[in-house]
């Protein structure tokens, strides 16, 4: 399961960092790509893969290419505010 959830987390990193948003843990256990017949893996599974693969995490949001990103998130969100 481990090489499976290594697996699922950089696929569903990758899809996020197309669209250039980057991922809570939260989100990643929400959004993750699986694709195995048994249930997907808990938060706690999830962040320790995390940390054990070294994902790149700046304050609370994984991503795996540039740290812009973050900021590209967080004024996506003050814009849709005023929506």
């Amino acid at each position: 399961m481990k090489n499976n959830l290594t697996s699922a987390i950089y696929k569903t990193l990758l899809y996020a960092d197309l669209f250039n948003f980057p991922l809570t843990l939260e989100e990643i256990e929400k959004y993750l790509i699986w694709e195995e017949e048994e249930f997907p893996p808990n938060k706690l599974a999830i962040q320790e893969t995390l940390e054990r693969n070294k994902i790149k995490r700046t304050g609370k949001f994984y991503y795996l290419r540039d740290k812009r990103i973050i900021e590209k998130r967080k004024a996506n969100l003050f814009y849709l505010k005023y929506l």
